[in-house]
């Protein structure tokens, strides 16, 4: 999932659940249908995700549910929904209380792609944070490697020397193009079109609301305005 291999991340996560189940290890399947619910997300499957994301919600506590309600906010900010701000609220709180990384950077990105597709202030100051707090250059892995993605999404220089390997490495040396090539062929089009998005004019981003598992590949520019707000014009992009 954070380093961008979907084909063997959903390999990798059946095959824990299969484990989990044939030895009763009820933990670690709820955690790995959490984690297949989320690529089916990525991968455009809502409908699927939504379903075992809420199916985990109601099941699970503590770390677990945190990473269902995880996935059904980034759903929630994905489609527009009405509730997105107070879902994302309610998360950010959930996952300072946890205190690790893995649990955190979601919510920065999701954060950073909610400010994008509205038209509001971009949150650079909580990756800023995220630099300072995880130094990008002790050591190089698919968390770190998602920080300095978004950083140079929201502006924050990093010193982070990113090796040429998939989508996220990509956007850290901003390069969009490649990104969005890279998202799309793992499947991921709704990245891809955030990416295609800043190709396009490195001031402008954004997503359509109404993109659903039959029209995924449209999307919204966004125009960067004065103190990192984005602002909407009309053009699309297919």
């Amino acid at each position: 999932m954070y380093s961008g291999r979907h084909a063997a991340g959903m390999d990798y996560a059946r095959r824990v659940v299969a484990y989990a189940l044939e030895h009763e290890v009820h933990n670690l399947s709820s955690y790995g249908a959490i984690m297949i619910g989320w690529m089916q997300l990525r991968a455009g499957e809502w409908g699927e995700a939504e379903s075992l994301a809420r199916g985990e919600l109601t099941n699970t506590a503590g770390i677990l549910q945190l990473a269902a309600r995880t996935v059904l906010t980034e759903l929630a900010v994905r489609r527009g929904d009405a509730d997105a701000a107070e879902l994302l609220a309610d998360l950010d709180s959930r996952a300072a209380l946890a205190g690790e990384l893995q649990r955190i950077l979601p919510v920065v990105e999701l954060s950073v792609e909610y400010a994008l597709t509205r038209g509001e202030r971009i949150p650079s100051e909580r990756l800023t944070q995220l630099v300072a707090d995880y130094p990008l250059c002790t050591g190089v892995n698919g968390w770190r490697m998602r920080i300095a993605a978004w950083a140079t999404v929201g502006g924050v220089e990093t010193d982070f020397d990113v090796a040429d390997d998939g989508p996220f490495a990509a956007m850290a040396r901003g390069d969009w193009a490649t990104a969005a090539d890279r998202f799309g062929a793992i499947g991921w089009i709704y990245d891809r079109a955030l990416m295609l998005s800043l190709r396009a004019n490195l001031g402008e981003f954004g997503i359509r609301h109404d993109v659903t598992p039959g029209n995924r590949n449209g999307a919204e520019h966004y125009q960067r305005q004065p103190g990192c707000r984005w602002g909407r014009n009309h053009d699309y992009l297919s």
